[in-house]
């Protein structure tokens, strides 16, 4: 089942082992893919990523609407609901500070076309500049990625998730172990380390103490959704001990 891998995320609808991976944009998507995409046989359909998802994307886009971060309720809409409740469905969830973080970085970084925010990001001289300023709190960036996590996973108008499960990327290696042991995969094609790739140098939540209360808040008041139904909590704000 070996394939040729490029490093980038994709959607995948796998009906050999009946599942549906929901891609997270910054949220370990590239790593999870790269195990799933071993997984794929003629039965199942990887958009983007490998170069034979990256081959058929714009076809499944015309054709279906899918793309590489299509959300769940995407999905669902075109397989149809008897078709999607067959299949196991998953996504992936980070803390929003570390993947607010994560795409802060990975925007500096990605020079491309693709990205016209990338000479904008660069102009700011902190993570924390960035945070005070209304870039990624009034747009939604680069293929949503500004967007909380739920907008991909939940019903909007319920705040119910719509995927059977959620991995997180704090525990990823047991979480997906356990999810794909349970559709019957064997050890043989499981690792026992998730491979992490196309993370940036400084791509851990480590990197973003420091905020102050305000700061904070604004993340708070964007991904509150996230916060709620993934059970998140903010750090310590590093004014909290100030004389006022």
């Amino acid at each position: 089942m070996n394939r040729s891998w490029n490093g980038t995320a994709m959607a995948v609808i796998n009906n050999t082992f009946g599942f549906v991976f929901v891609h997270v944009p910054k949220s370990a998507g590239t790593s999870v893919t790269n195990v799933l995409s071993k997984l794929c046989t003629v039965l199942d359909i990887e958009i983007g990523g490998s170069a034979f998802g990256e081959a058929v994307q714009q076809a499944y886009f015309k054709r279906h609407g899918l793309s590489k971060h299509s959300t769940a309720k995407e999905i669902r809409s075109v397989l149809g609901e008897p078709q999607w409740l067959r299949l196991t469905s998953f996504g992936v969830v980070r803390h929003p500070l570390g993947r607010l973080a994560s795409a802060y970085r990975f925007l500096r970084k990605w020079d491309s076309p693709q990205n016209r925010l990338h000479a904008t990001v660069n102009e700011f001289k902190s993570f924390s500049q960035f945070v005070a300023s209304d870039l990624w709190t009034e747009g939604d960036g680069p293929d949503r990625m500004f967007r909380p996590q739920v907008f991909w996973l939940a019903d909007s108008t319920r705040d119910e998730l719509l995927v059977d499960h959620v991995c997180r990327v704090e525990s990823l290696d047991s979480d997906l172990h356990a999810l794909l042991k349970n559709l019957g995969i064997k050890n043989a094609h499981l690792p026992d380390v998730v491979p992490r790739l196309n993370t940036t140098d400084v791509d851990s939540e480590s990197g973003v103490s420091g905020l102050t209360s305000g700061l904070l808040e604004r993340v708070r008041a964007r991904y509150a959704r996230d916060f709620a139904m993934f059970g998140y909590s903010l750090p310590e704000p590093a004014d909290a001990h100030q004389d006022h």
